[in-house]
């Protein structure tokens, strides 16, 4: 494509011309036959999962195989991907789960439970008297957790 100044009907100054782009000279079938291949082309490089029942049936009836016509024409999404993956020779590898780490529980006696629950209200009674609510509402509902803990136990 070539870009040329072109002057606008009559210019009052350098500023007032235009950039045009000149049109292609190329004939109607070079533009068709090009608009062809890209298709195919994106086609190709959609991948499977992206791609429409339809696109995926043309692709399937173009792998020879016996019977791929009925075959092709009854076959769903997930099951023209498995035909059109095992035609191709491609393998899915699933990636490899990570294994979370589990916690151990100790699980605390009764006496343990209140010898933390002393701590906890020591350190909520200074917190209050510094004024640091967010500490003292954290502490609290620890507090309550671990009470609850003490009832089950009991």
């Amino acid at each position: 494509m070539k870009y040329g100044i072109v002057p606008q009907a009559k210019p009052l100054a350098a500023r007032d011309t235009i950039l045009m782009r000149e049109p292609d000279y190329k004939g109607k079938e070079e533009n068709e036959s090009m608009t062809e291949e890209t298709k195919k082309k994106q086609k190709e490089e959609k991948p499977l999962g992206k791609m429409t029942v339809k696109e995926l049936k043309e692709a399937a009836l173009e792998i020879p195989h016996d019977h791929t016509q009925i075959a092709v024409s009854d076959m769903k999404k997930d099951e023209l991907i498995a035909f059109i993956k095992q035609a191709r020779g491609i393998v899915d590898e699933e990636p490899a789960r990570k294994k979370k780490k589990v916690a151990v529980k100790i699980a605390l006696t009764k006496a343990e439970i209140k010898e933390k629950l002393k701590a906890l209200r020591q350190e909520k009674k200074a917190g209050q008297e510094a004024l640091d609510k967010k500490m003292a509402k954290a502490l609290r509902r620890r507090i309550s957790r671990l009470k609850k803990q003490t009832r089950n136990i009991a």
